[in-house]
């Protein structure tokens, strides 16, 4: 007779094994945290598209094109989400929010990742640190003269000490400016639509 060998995991075995392999799966998905890396990922755009975004500005303002054309009072204001209506987060250069033909200058103008969707936002209260839920995201633009200041929600806790030290004077709002960091808010009808989505 033969003495057969058997090798093998037992039920117990393999149930082991898969319970610990869910509880470190668990722990790790806990850590990592996927909505903040989003919100992270997010934020990031945000920059880079503001950065891109000055460009765009300080090359227009350079050659006397009327950024946000038609405010009155000298201030002229637009925000990236249409004043209420969703838009798509590149927009294209003839037709943005802007107000103003700037293919000149880029093909795309950039628009807030969410753009007028109501997220989580960091700031709202001084000093920030905190989270406020229910803010409309988008972009928000001032131009006056040859100064202008471009405002941005951010998302990401991770951007609270950014928002405090752009410089800018709201802080709720990450500001990127030349001339001065007071225009946003600049005219009582800026204010007052601005206030109206905190």
């Amino acid at each position: 007779m033969f003495n057969l060998i058997k090798k093998g995991f037992t039920l117990v075995e393999l149930v082991i094994v898969i319970g610990v392999i869910a509880i470190i799966a668990t722990i790790l998905l806990i850590s990592l945290n996927p909505a903040e890396t989003q919100r992270k990922a997010r934020d990031t755009a945000r920059l880079k598209d503001i950065n891109t975004l000055q460009g765009i500005i300080e090359q227009a303002l350079n050659d006397s094109v009327p950024i946000c054309a038609g405010a009155a009072g000298g201030t002229a204001a637009c925000r990236s989400d249409g004043n209420g209506v969703t838009t798509a987060s590149q927009q294209p250069c003839a037709a943005n929010w802007t107000g103003v033909n700037l293919c000149t200058y880029a093909r795309t103008v950039p628009a807030d990742p969410l753009n007028i969707a109501s997220a989580r936002c960091v700031g709202g209260t001084v000093p920030p640190g905190t989270a406020t839920n229910d803010c409309f995201m988008y972009y928000w633009l001032d131009v006056f003269g040859q100064s202008y200041e471009i405002n941005v929600r951010m998302e990401s806790l991770g951007n609270a000490a950014r928002i405090v030290n752009d410089g800018g004077n709201h802080f709720w709002t990450y500001e990127v400016f030349n001339g001065g960091p007071n225009l946003i808010g600049a005219s009582t009808n800026v204010t007052t639509q601005r206030n109206t989505n905190l």
